[in-house]
Order: structure tokens, then sequence, then C-alpha cells
């Protein structure tokens, strides 16, 4: 078997009977090729992934976003068992934070098994969610999906005010013909009959979005309902959307802020315990917000019991999305539990990143509670996580 050698920044060794089996892209590309040398224009670390997984069948991931590209990897290489094994891996690890990257894939692809579990996971973390596609990667299809869903872990209310913001940036860079038909398209879609009249005034009329007589319309029907002298305006109807116990997963209470971190010396150091005792599995750290497409940066997450030294759990080191967030998987669970309070300290590299502010704030799931405090040696407590994985 002749060795066959990749050098795109790194050199790869590879079989050919075992590329001939595993793509058909390859198998061309080989057969083309003069000597025992492909020039791929491949990412090495994903294309070395891509390598090991179709030698031994099995792979482990250290985040979503890298299942991600390794799955865009077999598409291009149309290796099946390839991006059905990354698939697997998304469906079953697929958390809030992660809903950007994996929805977007599943449109790209047409990937109706993963669409409907991020679906799933939107309805139950609605708010986080649209939060992060908000900032990072919504659209006109994922926001047509989205007002197509019947039920909604959050209030038709707080739905209408964060996508608004979009739908307010996105109609001022289209022609007015295309803005006529975003309205026409998007806005009877919205459940104005799950608002009370108050939200009405303060969410969709204050936006400027309706049209005046659509406004006076709705409104007379909110007030009057079967008594109201108006019809509905066109396509617009009078069901209510319904509203589904928030999944727990995130901490909803919190408010995203702004914080820009200078140096590492800046690192974010907070407390907190939990109610019953239970494993983490991965750590999810939003990453910068002050720039567009990717950068160079670096986060580690150390924690350890309160008085005793911390240690690095999780740390990763290379090229992040700006505006989104990154999740970085436990090498082993590690164990929080119950009656300890706990030293959580994420150091990031220099950006502005979003961040929740951790006076008083806690996070509720079904069966654990999680209540994070700030530090006392620090005057703020700023924590720049998304979400935290555990297992019970």
């Amino acid at each position: 078997m002749d060795d066959v050698r990749r050098f795109v920044f790194k050199k790869i060794l590879a079989h050919k009977i075992v590329l001939f089996a595993a793509s058909q892209i390859l198998q061309e590309k080989i057969r083309k090729s003069l000597n025992d040398v492909l020039e791929l224009e491949e990412d090495p670390n994903i294309f070395q992934c891509y390598l090991e997984l179709i030698y031994c069948g099995i792979y482990k991931f250290n985040s979503i976003n890298e299942a991600i590209d390794l799955f865009k990897c077999g598409t291009r290489y149309r290796s099946s068992d390839v991006t059905k094994y990354c698939l697997n891996y998304l469906k079953e690890h697929l958390a809030a934070s992660c809903i950007p990257d994996c929805f977007e894939l599943s449109l790209q692809f047409n990937l109706v098994d993963l669409q409907e579990v991020c679906l799933r996971v939107i309805k139950e973390n609605a708010e986080i969610v649209l939060h992060l596609l908000n900032s990072n990667s919504m659209n006109m299809k994922m926001l047509n999906i989205l007002l197509d869903l019947k039920e909604l872990s959050i209030s038709e209310y707080d739905f209408f005010k964060i996508t608004s913001n979009w739908i307010k940036t996105y109609i001022r860079k289209i022609d007015e013909t295309r803005r006529h038909e975003v309205y026409k398209q998007i806005l009877p879609k919205f459940c104005f009959f799950g608002m009370t009249r108050e939200e009405f005034v303060n969410g969709p009329i204050k936006s400027g979005l309706l049209e005046k007589h659509q406004s006076l319309s709705i409104l007379c029907n909110l007030i009057l309902r079967q008594e109201s002298l108006l019809p509905m305006p066109d396509g617009f109807s009078t069901t209510r959307r319904k509203l589904l116990r928030r999944n727990p997963f995130i901490l909803h209470e919190a408010k995203l802020k702004d914080l820009h971190l200078s140096s590492e010396s800046l690192a974010n150091k907070v407390l907190f315990e939990v109610d019953k005792t239970i494993e983490i599995t991965s750590f999810s750290v939003f990453t910068r917000n002050d720039s567009s497409g990717t950068y160079m940066g670096w986060v580690k997450v150390l924690l350890g019991v309160q008085g005793l030294m911390t240690k690095i759990i999780a740390e990763k080191k290379g090229t992040f999305s700006c505006n989104s967030v990154y999740t970085l998987q436990l090498g082993s669970q590690f164990k929080i539990k119950k009656g300890l309070l706990y030293e959580l300290e994420i150091k990031i590299s220099d950006g502005k990143y979003r961040y929740w502010n951790v006076t008083n704030l806690c996070g509720k799931t079904e069966s654990v509670q999680f209540k994070f405090y700030k530090h006392p040696m620090y005057l703020t407590g700023l924590l720049p996580i998304c979400s935290i994985g555990y297992v019970c």
C-alpha cells in the first residue's frame, strides 16, 4: 500500500486503499494525481479527524463546532459514514448554546432530523436561543420557521420584542418592494392575541412595524373581542401560541451586557453552589462580539472547591467564530457536591464579550438549583458563559 501525502500547512500520511474505500471524490483525485501527493484545500486538523474516523470508525469530539466542521468535510468528500457519525453526535449532544450553528447547518444541508431536534431545543429554551440567533445568524427562512411553531417557552410579547429588532435591521437593508413582502409574510404570523393590550401597545405599536389601520384593528379586537366592529387585518389571526414551561438549562433571570477584557489578569471568578450533587460535562462560553468572522483566541475554565486550589478542567486555543458560543466538553465529568461552595473562573483572550452579572443570580431546573455569588476578592461577578451541561 502506497502512502498518499497531503501538504497544506501540515503533512498527513494516509493509505490509498483506505481513501479509495472512504470517498469517491478522493478516489478520483488519486487517480488523476501524477504522484503520491494530494493537494487539498482543507483544514489539516479537520482532515486529521476525518482520517481518524475512517480508519478507526470512532472519534471523540472536542466540541459541537468540531463535529459540524467534520460533517462538512465528510459532505465534501461524500463520505456517508462520516456524515452519519457526526449527525448522531450532534443530535445527542445538542444544547441551546449550539443552536445557531446547528440550525443553520440543518437548513443548509436539508437535514430534517437535525432540524427537528433543533426546534425541540428552541421551543424549550426560546429566550436564550432567540438572543443568540438575533445577534448571530438569524435569516428570513429561520424566522419563518420559528413563527410557524405552535408552542414556545417565551411569551408572545418577548418573542416579538426580540425578533422585531432583527426585522428592523433587516428591512433597512432591502428595497421597498421586498420590504412590503417581508411585512406581508412575517407580521401576520405573530399571535397578537397572546398579548395583553398594554403589551400590544408597548411592543408592536411602538415598534412602528404595523400600519396604523392594522394596529387600530388588532387593538380593537383585543379590547372588545367578539363585539369588535372592525375585522382583523387580512392574513392576521386570533390564535394563541401555547406557552411552554421554560427549560431550566439556561440561567434565564440574568440580563446580557457587554464587557471589555484588556488582559488575562482580569479573570472572571465567581462562587456557586447547587442543591443536589451533579457532574458537570461541558461549559458553553460566549465568543467575542466586537467583530465579525473569526479570530484567534483562547479560553480556560478553572474549577475547584472554595479555599482550595482550582485546576484547569477545560481549555481551547485556536480559531473561534465571532458573535457565537463555543462549547468546551470536559475530558471527564467534574463532580459538584451539594453543600459545598465552588470557585469557577473563566479566563479568555482580549476582546469584548457578553456576560452574566452573577449578583443574586439563580438558575433553576426541575431537579437542581444553581446559585451564583460574587467572589469576595473581586469587585464584580462576571460570567461570560451561555450554559453549563451536567448530569444528575
